[in-house]
């Protein structure tokens, strides 16, 4: 069956309306060729997502000049089954922000391989400290990152700064994207502001969350599921309690 445009065009034939039917056709091109090239991810990602040097050095000076900044404990835990390589490539990513104001807590029960603990001590980053178990001396802000999340250099920055103007959030979660096995950019999760619906069947607020201190320490108990404990953890929350940071802040 002919669709609706031949339709028109054999009409148009039909009556010699020729100056009709070339009108047309030059009007259907060019609403073909406006259509969008499919957008390339990685030069997107270049253009909103990786920083520039006068971006990073606009970060650091706004928070030399702020006066009380947010404090950060980072928990990264190892088990036994861990992938080394994937511990490392977060620590490092978290080595590498340019938020000042954190502490990284590697937590494992057995002793950590010695390629590992040997790449991690070359760092040379006196915030990373290992510790059998989760220690109680925490930051004001707690994230929770499984092996292989890889933070955006700017990942702590963009939640400080978040912090510092909406002191009512408790909660905060970024949209995140992937490495493929070729460390290609690709898929981006950009997520929607809370909905409580859609977060008890899915734990969409993964895989880079920041919880106020108070909140965490509350809800939080060992070897519980992740899912379970936010969903305890977010059940009193007022709407603006909780943040959604626009922003692909994180990796995996």
């Amino acid at each position: 069956m002919f669709n609706r445009r031949w339709v028109t065009a054999w009409r148009l034939f039909k009556s010699k309306d020729f100056k009709g039917l070339v009108n047309r056709t030059v009007a259907f091109s060019r609403r073909f060729n406006d259509r969008p090239s499919p957008i390339d991810y990685n030069e997107w990602r270049k253009e909103w997502v990786d920083l520039t040097g006068e971006e990073k050095l606009h970060i650091e000076k706004f928070f030399d000049f702020t006066p009380s900044s947010p404090s950060f404990t980072l928990l990264v835990t190892v088990e036994t089954t861990s992938n080394y390589e994937l511990v490392f490539s977060t620590i490092k990513s978290i080595a590498s922000q340019i938020y000042p104001n954190w502490m990284l807590f590697v937590v494992s029960e057995n002793p950590i391989e010695v390629e590992l603990s040997n790449k991690i001590f070359e760092l040379n980053e006196s915030r990373i400290k290992f510790t059998e178990e989760v220690p109680s001396d925490l930051g004001e802000w707690i994230v929770e990152l499984e092996p292989g999340v890889l933070l955006n250099e700017a990942a702590l920055s963009s939640v400080a700064a978040c912090v510092i103007e909406q002191p009512d959030v408790l909660l905060i979660y970024s949209d995140h994207d992937h490495l493929n096995e070729s460390g290609i950019y690709c898929d981006p999760h950009m997520k929607p502001d809370w909905n409580p619906d859609l977060f008890n069947a899915m734990n969409y607020i993964k895989p880079f969350t920041g919880i106020k201190n108070h909140l965490w320490t509350e809800a939080h108990y060992e070897n519980n599921d992740q899912h379970d404990f936010l969903s305890r953890l977010t059940e009193n929350l007022q709407e603006e309690n909780i943040f959604h940071l626009s922003k692909i802040l994180a990796s995996i």
